[in-house]
């Protein structure tokens, strides 16, 4: 069984994935947008990387090269 530490890792990643979106948006200044593109890129790595370890952990040994195979057409 897998932690909760990595579904925690996920969340929190996809809300400042979220808000960093929102904030790129919404800010005029150039250079803090800029900024925010860093954010923005670091949490989506986060996100993948994380979804990719939960899909390996909550699969059967069997079924997880197919199931990667979808997993990575998807993102």
């Amino acid at each position: 069984m897998i932690s909760s530490r990595p579904s925690r890792t996920r969340l929190w990643a996809l809300l400042a994935f979220a808000l960093s979106l929102l904030a790129f948006g919404l800010i005029p200044n150039f250079w803090v947008a800029m900024a925010l593109t860093v954010v923005f890129g670091m949490t989506t790595n986060t996100v993948s990387i994380v979804s990719q370890i939960l899909a390996q952990h909550m699969v059967a040994g069997h079924m997880r090269a197919r199931v990667m195979s979808i997993l990575g057409t998807t993102f």
